[in-house]
């Protein structure tokens, strides 16, 4: 699983590959690494501003709240704390936004 999520939608996705290069009758495929690691920079940099925002902020606070919380107490709340408002914001955001944002960084 690791490994897979390496490789980015080359190994997720059958045939995905091919946005990666372009078929050239004398050399056959020709695979440009740059093309699959600009992918990786706009999900770093889409990344980078969700862990910067003040929703994520949030979150980590509520995350860090629990912890202290369920260290007094000994009892474990993690799914209460998942389906916080933070936490819902945050993937309904990121659903709403990513497949956008993402065509606008391959736009560019």
């Amino acid at each position: 699983s690791y490994m897979m999520n390496l490789a980015g939608d080359v190994a997720n996705h059958q045939g995905s590959w091919k946005r990666y290069g372009n078929y050239d009758d004398s050399t056959g495929f020709n695979f440009y690494p740059s093309l699959l690691i600009d992918q990786f920079r706009v999900e770093f940099s889409f990344r980078e501003a969700l862990v910067n925002s003040h929703i994520f902020i949030g979150l980590v606070d509520s995350m860090r709240n629990h912890d202290i919380g369920m260290n007094k107490t000994g009892t474990n709340e993690v799914e209460h704390i998942c389906r916080e408002k933070a936490g819902q914001t945050i993937a309904d955001w990121v659903c709403r936004n990513w497949p956008e944002w993402r065509q606008h960084k391959r736009d560019i």
